[in-house]
């Protein structure tokens, strides 16, 4: 699978050393791999972000989501995922995209799809 990875993310992740060039050679191999889980039809990535892929997307009941796969970062570990997961379960959809599904292991997050982003509108 070959992934349009917006320019700031990659040299975001190229900026992280070893931990960031190793996320970059393996994303296509896990978003292909949580594509597959999920159900998932893959639209355009975002392009606001730079810590995470974050691609727009469609379960398989055409419900429209988000996939977001965090890169590591040296000034943070695994906990920092785990606490954005746990924020998004504490809020359960009041004040953020609501958690559909989480892959701890891949650092992903399957986000239900708001409206557009407000930078966009003007």
């Amino acid at each position: 699978m070959e992934l349009d990875v917006p320019e700031l993310v990659r040299q975001r992740a190229l900026a992280n050393g070893e931990a960031g060039r190793t996320w970059l050679d393996e994303l296509p191999e896990v978003v292909a791999t949580l594509t597959r889980r999920w159900g998932l039809e893959l639209g355009r990535p975002f392009r606001s972000g730079t810590a995470a892929y974050v691609v727009e997307a469609v379960d398989a009941h055409r419900n429209p989501c988000v996939l977001k796969v965090a890169m590591p970062l040296e000034m943070d570990d695994i906990a920092g995922f785990e606490r954005s997961v746990i924020v998004h379960r504490l809020a359960d959809g009041r004040g953020c995209a609501e958690l559909l599904d989480h892959d701890a292991d891949r650092s992903a997050m399957l986000l239900e799809r708001l409206g557009p982003n407000l930078a966009d509108l003007g």
